[in-house]
């Protein structure tokens, strides 16, 4: 998901401080790596919500201060992965397929998270 912000000036190092912070202050591991026109910060833990899975998740800040875009992305699970739910179910390994639903609900709200505090922080400026 990615939301557009024009005619604030924002301070993008604040902003990616801000980012940051807001995954670090959850336990997750952050890179950030600067781009021509903002940045990308890639997140990622081992084992997340405790469900012994790593995901990555990235949120990437594109434009000028005034006139940006702050885009929310998470890994998606392989198609293959899919396939193997689908067959886990049949054969008695729906437990699986329910430990993946919870994980995925929990980064859900993981984003609505993200995007209540990035609205409050830009409210800031």
């Amino acid at each position: 998901m990615e939301y557009r912000w024009v005619g604030k000036r924002i301070d993008f190092v604040l902003l990616g401080e801000y980012i940051q912070a807001f995954f670090r202050n959850r336990g997750f591991t952050v890179r950030k790596e600067e781009m021509p026109d903002g940045f990308n910060v890639t997140v990622g833990q081992s084992g997340a919500f405790g469900e012994g899975k790593s995901f990555v998740s990235f949120v990437k800040v594109v434009g000028q201060p005034q006139d940006f875009v702050v885009e929310f992305g998470i890994e998606d699970a392989s198609r293959a992965s899919r396939i193997f739910d689908s067959l886990a179910a049949l054969i008695g390994g729906g437990r699986f397929v329910l430990r993946r639903l919870k994980s995925e609900d929990k980064l859900k709200e993981l984003e609505r998270d993200f995007w209540t505090y990035i609205g409050e922080k830009l409210a800031l400026f």
